[in-house]
């Protein structure tokens, strides 16, 4: 019988931020904090590493001094590590456009240079210990519309034996099929994702990890998105959401799921008198029906994702406003 093996922690999308809603005295920062921590306390008790998908940081180019404050402490607690965090960095880590050939600012990068536990991998492999033996883990950034992605896939693997195991792939994108909370799907077609992407990674590695979007599933056979491991947006309400451990059995490689417990949800109120913690994220409920002023003034009322996404098509409604209905749509507050 193989012994089953835990190789590391693996989560994404944390997003610590200086919140404007739901956090008096800073709870929903400290409270985020807690949780670095204590993933952190949990790696050093495995003695395993950490690995993360992208999106520690939550405002790619705005940091308050207010949250600023808490960088120190963001360098302590990853310090303490005494296996690596390796981690690539996703759009919310960096500040402008990011390509191959001009690779944008990041944060994950002053991470790198201010703890020495943090490893940055920017289309790079680092060899994560497996038992007596390693395996190859492949981490390429967000790249901007996902331009040269897939011939960077491909150049990589081509570099890496898959002997005695195949490689472990760490991305920070969206791939079709994929779900995020609040019941929102994307489609079959990705940009610049081509048909056959899921196919070629999932027989060319071992395991795909994909940070970015915040549900938890999996995309394949052997694709998982990680998720977000608590709720940061009012669409997350109802959503079970925590990381991932990274094991290994005999010649397989595979995640499990670990549900977070403690972490302060999004709930919902009619009245003020529902109201009876401190600790969760309480929101008035309110009519999920959203009026869109369209062409010429006119207004349209849709209530589901679905209906915004043909009233698009049907309007030829433009990205810039896209982008607008969807940040209003997602509640996700700065």
């Amino acid at each position: 019988m193989t012994d089953k093996k835990l190789i590391a922690i693996v989560t994404s999308d944390i997003h610590l931020h200086d919140w404007k809603q739901f956090n008096i005295n800073n709870r929903r920062l400290e409270f985020q904090l807690e949780f670095l921590k204590d993933l952190v306390e949990e790696a050093n008790d495995l003695s395993v590493p950490i690995v993360f998908g992208g999106d520690l940081f939550h405002s790619a180019k705005h940091l308050t001094n207010n949250f600023l404050s808490y960088l120190p402490e963001i360098v302590k607690i990853l310090s303490r590590l005494e296996k690596p965090f390796v981690a690539i960095s996703g759009n919310h880590d960096m500040s402008h456009v990011n390509t191959l050939e001009k690779p944008s600012p990041s944060y994950i990068t002053l991470l790198s240079k201010l703890c020495k536990k943090v490893i940055e991998l920017k289309s790079s492999v680092y060899p994560l210990p497996c038992g007596d033996a390693h395996i190859n883990l492949v981490g390429i950034p967000y790249l901007d519309s996902n331009l040269g992605l897939w011939d960077k896939v491909k150049e990589l693997a081509k570099t890496f034996s898959s002997k005695p195991l195949k490689p472990i792939l760490l991305l920070h994108t969206t791939l079709p099929g994929a779900e995020d909370n609040g019941d929102f799907k994307v489609g079959d077609l990705v940009e610049n994702i081509p048909e056959d992407f899921k196919e070629y990674v999932s027989k060319t590695f071992s395991l795909v990890l994909i940070g970015h979007v915040h549900k938890p599933m999996s995309l394949g056979d052997n694709i998982i998105q990680i998720g977000s491991p608590y709720q940061l947006r009012v669409s997350d309400i109802d959503a079970q959401l925590g990381y991932q451990y990274l094991m290994n059995e005999g010649s397989r490689i595979y995640t499990t799921f670990s549900p977070i417990k403690y972490a302060p949800i999004f709930k919902y109120y009619s009245d003020e008198s529902e109201i009876n913690d401190d600790f969760n994220f309480w929101v008035k409920r309110t009519s999920n029906r959203v009026t869109i002023t369209g062409l010429g003034g006119n207004n349209t009322v849709v209530s589901s994702k679905e209906a915004i996404a043909k009233y698009y098509i049907d309007n030829d409604i433009n990205k810039v406003k896209q982008s607008l209905i969807n940040r209003y749509l997602n509640d996700i507050d700065d």
